[in-house]
């Protein structure tokens, strides 16, 4: 306590201009999955569903920001769900993880995340279309996030009586999926298409400035929309689980340039049909 008095003390006596500090920070962004919906009903009652987001990508991601946004990617991400069918439509409850290790920066200068990314929330479906093989489906899925960060902090002029260690942290982001399924069902494999509309969290890399007190933490930022269009299959394996493999791509580029990744998942149904 007695190092902010100080530097209080001199700004009001006008002894000490502020210190100013040098920041850099970065924030480890949700994977940008489309929504997990198919476009079909669900076949059984209740389903319980895990998998993974980013199974594999043809690249590294990069920055859209002309070097703004400090954002790290998850090489992993792991999601799961407990659904409810409500005739053609469903309800759910959601998980998602973007793990720290083994995640990519989308520029070299930036520290690093030491924690996960987590979310949780809720999700619901309808595939329209009557009783025939083809359906179009819609979802809506809303997350909220404790998106990661971390913050350093350099002073870089009158540093007498500068106080700024390194800090670590979690900020509260909500996150919405709109997606859109059309599909196409036949002998217990499923073939379809998605254009989902997500909102992509980020923050600031870097800031300068200038202030008597500890420079405040990271603010996140729930960022743009973007686009995510993806095609992929369904699969009966034994009973009544299920296997999916999805290739998807985000497509607005902002604020991170996104190469194809591919996504996987198991489902298994129960409470009979």
């Amino acid at each position: 306590m007695r190092l902010p008095l100080l530097a209080a003390t001199a700004a009001l006596a006008g002894c000490v201009p502020p210190p100013e500090y040098s920041i850099r920070r970065s924030a480890l962004a949700p994977t940008m999955a489309p929504a997990a919906y198919l476009g079909q009903p669900m076949p059984e009652p209740l389903e319980l569903s895990f998998g993974s987001g980013s199974l594999a990508s043809v690249a590294t991601p990069e920055d859209g920001t002309d070097g703004r946004a400090g954002l790290w990617v998850p090489r992993l991400d792991l999601h799961g769900g407990f659904r409810g069918r409500v005739g053609d439509g469903s309800l759910a409850l959601l998980i998602d993880s973007g793990l720290s290790d083994g995640a990519t920066a989308i520029a070299q200068d930036m520290p690093k995340p030491r924690r996960n990314t987590m979310g949780f929330g809720v999700g619901a479906t309808y595939a329209f279309g009557g009783a025939g093989p083809f359906r179009v489906g819609v979802a809506i899925e809303l997350l909220e996030y404790e998106v990661a960060w971390h913050q350093d902090t350099t002073c870089i002029a009158h540093c007498e009586t500068a106080t700024a260690p390194p800090s670590e942290g979690a900020d509260s982001v909500g996150v919405m999926s709109l997606g859109v399924a059309p599909s196409y069902r036949f002998e217990g494999v499923t073939v379809f298409g998605s254009l989902t509309m997500r909102n992509h969290p980020t923050v600031d890399k870097s800031d300068v400035v200038a202030t008597y007190l500890t420079p405040s933490t990271p603010h996140v930022d729930p960022g743009p929309w973007n686009a995510v269009v993806g095609l992929g299959v369904e699969a009966q394996l034994v009973g009544t689980l299920r296997g999916m493999l999805q290739v998807y791509m985000p497509v607005s580029a902002d604020p991170v340039v996104y190469a194809p990744t591919v996504a996987a998942s198991l489902a298994v149904g129960f409470g009979g049909r």
